[in-house]
């Protein structure tokens, strides 16, 4: 499979290095919808979402935007089997008001539905709620509750109750970015805020625990620098392809305490490989350097 998905890669090389005269946009839309949902179809992810931006750009520059609410539905499909849910939310968010504006009703209709299963929520409360803030981060807590993590702040919904609360930091303002949301082990939840190199541990109701200190470096000119994980969650081994080669780097794996667990030595490669068999569940850390720049943290979780 993965080798029909590489041929149909090849394939869409070999169509753009074709002149103007011989092949037109439309066959190169076609290309790249096709191993998109090839892709999709066995579950390649991140080649799917791949396929799909593509085609995404040439759509937005012919400003068409029937296709253009499409494809943004199809790659918050995608990232919602990826398990990106923040992203999912982002992508739908965005088509939401193309397919309002072309009067799609049961276009609109089955976004607003996805986003609700998302957030646990009835489609009109999501509604609202997604007009109002930004999601950045989605975890499942304990107790039948959901955390958001938005641009302006940190909200738990009860399922049940169909209800947003928000939950106030200890020591921080209001308005505080969230960047990253694990659970562990306990039900506890552990926040990560944007612009902020500390994690912040908060029990299953929300209230403030303890600051687990990091090593103090904080996340440099992380847009440019890509980083693909599969599979997630994972069991035995964990992928991680990287958008460029890193000539001397390291990369470091941590617990939630901050222990390390795992350092590699990155020398002119883009991708390697991590063995978690021996593992428990839960939610582990990242750290990238190149030299003794940090270039991108990230999270990985095991699940046997």
């Amino acid at each position: 499979m993965e080798d029909e998905v590489q041929l149909l890669k090849e394939k869409l090389n070999l169509l753009k290095e074709v002149s103007v005269e011989k092949i037109d946009v439309l066959n190169q839309l076609t290309a790249l919808l096709y191993a998109g949902m090839y892709a999709s179809s066995q579950r390649q992810l991140i080649d799917a979402a791949d396929f799909y931006k593509q085609a995404l750009s040439i759509f937005e520059k012919e400003k068409e935007e029937p296709q253009i609410a499409n494809l943004l539905a199809k790659l918050g499909n995608v990232n919602l089997f990826e398990g990106k849910y923040a992203d999912a939310l982002d992508y739908y968010n965005r088509a939401i008001p193309i397919r309002e504006k072309l009067k799609d009703g049961l276009g609109v209709a089955d976004l607003h539905s996805n986003s609700a299963t998302i957030l646990g929520l009835p489609a009109d409360t999501c509604h609202n709620f997604m007009a109002g803030y930004v999601v950045t981060a989605i975890a499942n807590g304990c107790d039948g509750k959901k955390w958001i993590g938005t641009s302006v702040g940190l909200f738990t919904i009860d399922i049940s109750a169909h209800h947003a609360t928000p939950v106030q930091v200890v020591g921080l303002q209001q308005n505080h970015e969230i960047n990253t949301l694990a659970r562990d082990t306990a039900c506890n939840m552990l926040v990560a805020l944007q612009e902020d190199i500390n994690l912040y541990l908060l029990n299953s109701t929300g209230a403030y625990i303890d600051t687990l200190k990091t090593n103090g470096i904080k996340n440099v000119n992380a847009e440019s620098f890509s980083v693909k994980i599969y599979p997630q969650p994972s069991s035995n081994q964990i992928n991680f392809i990287f958008g460029k080669e890193i000539a001397n780097g390291t990369f470091v794996l941590s617990d939630i305490t901050g222990r390390g667990l795992q350092q590699i030595y990155l020398d002119h490669t883009n991708r390697f490989s991590i063995d978690v068999s021996s593992f428990t569940n839960g939610i582990y850390f990242y750290q990238i350097y190149s030299g003794n720049k940090l270039f991108k943290t990230g999270k990985v979780e095991v699940v046997k």
